[in-house]
Parts: C-alpha cells; structure tokens; sequence
C-alpha cells in the first residue's frame, strides 16, 4: 500500500483546504460516474495529505527541448477535464486563490522579495494600463463556479488506466472559470517564450522566429482544449480568456525571478507578453479564434 501513495505536505491552514476542497470534488464525481482528482487515503494529519500516487506523465511532459508534436490529444483531455471541474456546483466552497497579481510596491514586498524581484515589480507596475485592465477584470468577475485555480500543466497528470486528472487543488474554491482556462492557454504559450535563445544582436522578432517550440504548435494545443470546452460547458469569452493568460505569463515571471533570482531575458519575454494579453486581449483572442 505505501508504494501506492503519495505524501502532499503543507501548513495546516493549506492542508484543510485542500483536503475540505478535494472530499467535496470526490464526492460529487462518484454520483456521477467521474475522476477528477486521485483518491485519498486516511489517516491524515494536519500537515499531510495521503493521496493516490499517479504513475502517468503530466502535461507539462508533451514538451521538450526540440519542436514537439502529438500534444493534440491531451489537449483535448484537459478541456473535457476542466468542463467537467467548472460543472462542479460550487456550493459552500470558500473562495479559489485570488489570481490578480500585485502591481503597486509596496515596502512589505520589497522586504520579502528575492533577487531581482523588485525589479520586475517595478517594471510591471510602470504600465497604468496593466493597472486599468486588471480592475476592469476584478469588477466583471462571472458567476462563481468550482475553479482548480492553479490550472498549469504540470498539474494534470494520468493516472494508471490513462484518465486524466487535476492535482494540487490547495488554490480550488468559487471564482471565475475564465482563470483556469486563461492559466492553461498563458501556460501553452510560456513553453514558446521559454523555448527561445536569446540573441541580444537580434531584433525580437527573430527571436520568436526561432524558438525551439513554435507558437503555432503552443497555439493548436490551446484551441484544441478550447474547442472541447466550448461543446461541453457554457460559451467562452475568448477576449477574457486571454487577459487572464495575461495574467499567467506575469505570475510565471515573478515565478522565474524567484526561482533564479535574477530578472533574465527569459522574465522580461514573459513579462512582456503577460502585460500585452493583459492590456490587449484582442491579440491572443484573435490567435484563438473568437469564433467560441
């Protein structure tokens, strides 16, 4: 039994959520003949969850350092996924994370920050625009839904009989399903952007010609999860879908600075990209197609 398991770790507060988050998502997918989560087994404690070790790949693994292919079946998996998630009645969950990023310096940030992490801040925060785009989202939040609310690819995994399923739900709870789906499409297209060597003598646009994972192939993946979506669930905002992609790309960012500490080309490509969809969603959208 125990080579079966895997151990997840957190504080208590984190713990109780997710495993509050998780028996709800359980319980409602047994009454309906779905998996969308891996099994728990007890006893827990207020630390630790006990959960089914999957044995599958994540999505994250349809990438690698040459141009990949074949992604386009998976890709389906996650939108039939998600639309099974965002059909979960929320109930009386508590809130998902809140997944607008901090554009205004403050001195608790620049206390806690690592490396470089001011300075991407200070970049983000220069756009007032950015500003604008992101009260505009806060203030047409849709209808709450059941939301995985950290939606990358490195958490959806197959299981042993091939079933895909979402991992790490300690950010789940009621909020806009526009975020998972935004998360998804900003993830497809950072595996572009961090696929690109940098040549500092080149324009930027031989940069993004060059990149070892085309946009295109990142782009097919993520219309082909938001073509099963679209059949499955209700009608997409493609506009707002990629604002909150937008979003991903800024918070996958300050993720890399934190990570290595530095405020790298690899941040700056993200970061840029983040704000453009963010600011001008009508970019991405119109790469997705609108026609959702």
């Amino acid at each position: 039994m125990s080579a079966s398991l895997h151990i997840k770790r957190g504080s208590p507060r984190e713990i109780a959520h997710e495993r509050e988050v998780m028996r709800y998502v359980r319980h409602y997918a047994a009454r309906h003949g779905l998996r969308l989560c891996p099994q728990s087994f007890g006893p827990h404690d207020a630390q630790q969850l006990r959960l089914e070790a999957l044995e599958g790949p994540t999505l994250h693994s349809e990438f690698h350092d040459t141009a990949p292919s074949g992604g386009e079946e998976s890709a389906r998996s996650l939108g039939e996924l998600l639309a099974d998630i965002h059909q979960v009645p929320a109930g009386g969950l508590p809130a998902a994370r809140d997944p607008f990023p901090v554009l205004t310096l403050r001195p608790l940030d620049l206390r806690i920050a690592i490396g470089e992490t001011p300075q991407l801040l200070g970049y983000l925060s220069r756009d007032e625009r950015a500003h604008k785009a992101c009260t505009n989202l806060r203030n047409q939040i849709t209808p709450a839904t059941l939301i995985h609310g950290d939606a990358k690819l490195d958490n959806f995994m197959y299981a042993s009989d091939k079933t895909l399923l979402a991992i790490d739900w300690e950010c789940a709870g009621q909020g806009d399903p526009s975020w998972d789906l935004g998360s998804v499409v900003g993830d497809y297209y950072s595996r572009h952007l961090l696929s690109i060597d940098v040549q500092r003598d080149k324009p930027l646009k031989t940069w993004l010609q060059d990149a070892r994972i085309s946009s295109n192939y990142s782009l097919a993946l993520a219309r082909e999860m938001l073509a099963v979506y679209a059949q499955m669930a209700q009608p997409i905002d493609v506009r707002r879908v990629a604002a909150f992609a937008g979003i991903f790309l800024m918070h996958r960012a300050q993720a890399w600075v934190e990570r290595y500490g530095e405020f790298s080309s690899k941040a700056l490509l993200l970061a840029h990209f983040g704000v453009r969809f963010l600011v001008k969603p009508g970019v991405l959208a119109s790469l997705l197609d609108e026609s959702y």
